[in-house]
């Protein structure tokens, strides 16, 4: 055992390579984002733009919501959504800005840009689930229309 070389000595293993060349830390090197998540995180700043620009109509009275639509788009609290719509809108607009269009990451960049993702889902769920809401209604009135056309 006494005639081998330190672990950090033996030539030509990559640990040896590393000491030698040292690392770089990873918490600055930007790495690249899947084209899905860069377009999925799009969508979301897109989306957040619309239900933002009509959640500030209902907040100042410019648009007319009420009824169980507008509790269930809204969660009975628009102002509380448009603030979650502004900040979605604002963190992913600000690292759209230095990472070359959502494609090139780092660390903290993913972090903002999931934070604001995840204010921006929040924001838009109540529309979301209108939509849910109006598929499935339309795809029980298409099986009773099917339905009732075999049945003639």
């Amino acid at each position: 055992m006494d005639d081998q070389p330190a672990i950090d000595q033996i030539p030509g293993t990559v640990l040896g390579d590393v000491v030698a060349h040292r690392t770089r830390a990873w918490g600055g090197e930007p790495v690249p984002v899947p084209p899905a998540v860069t377009v999925a995180l799009w969508l979301v700043l897109v989306a957040n733009l619309g239900v933002g620009g009509w959640l500030s109509a209902v907040r100042f009275a410019v648009a007319p919501c009420s009824g169980w639509l507008c509790a269930v788009a809204t969660w009975n609290h628009p102002g509380f959504l448009l603030v979650l719509a502004c900040v979605c809108t604002a963190l992913l607009v600000a690292v759209a800005a230095v990472s070359r269009g959502l494609t090139e990451v780092t660390p903290v960049l993913l972090g903002a840009a999931s934070g604001g993702a995840l204010c921006g889902m929040a924001a838009i769920a109540g529309v979301l689930a209108l939509l849910l809401i109006a598929a499935a209604a339309a795809g029980v009135a298409m099986a009773a229309l099917v339905t009732a056309i075999e049945r003639i």
